[in-house]
């Protein structure tokens, strides 16, 4: 497994979890909607799996949560991830953004 092949999961579980080209694109450094697009046949095929996200690190590999930091991150992007997920069912307001493409 390579670096890289980190960041086409990110795209691609991203893509199936119903992020935004925007969100994708301001972690992964892609500058445009091509590059991008080259992971939405693999990402159709996650989502129709259910895969979901990533596990926390901690969670995925017990034997690290005794290593300082690791579960204080994870605690951390469990509660961004619940954050997240009420943004994108809309929040309390039932409001939406559009997406916004990159140009």
């Amino acid at each position: 497994m390579r670096v890289h092949d980190l960041r086409g999961t990110l795209v691609t579980l991203g893509l199936a979890n119903g992020r935004t080209e925007t969100w994708i694109a301001d972690r992964t450094g892609h500058t445009s909607s091509q590059m991008i697009n080259r992971y939405r046949r693999a990402a159709r095929g996650a989502a129709e799996l259910e895969l979901g996200e990533l596990l926390p690190l901690a969670t995925a590999l017990p034997e690290l949560a005794d290593y300082p930091g690791i579960t204080q991150n994870a605690q951390t992007l469990g509660s961004d991830r619940s954050r997240n997920q009420q943004k994108n069912r809309g929040g309390s307001t039932g409001t939406r953004t559009q997406d916004q493409r990159i140009k």
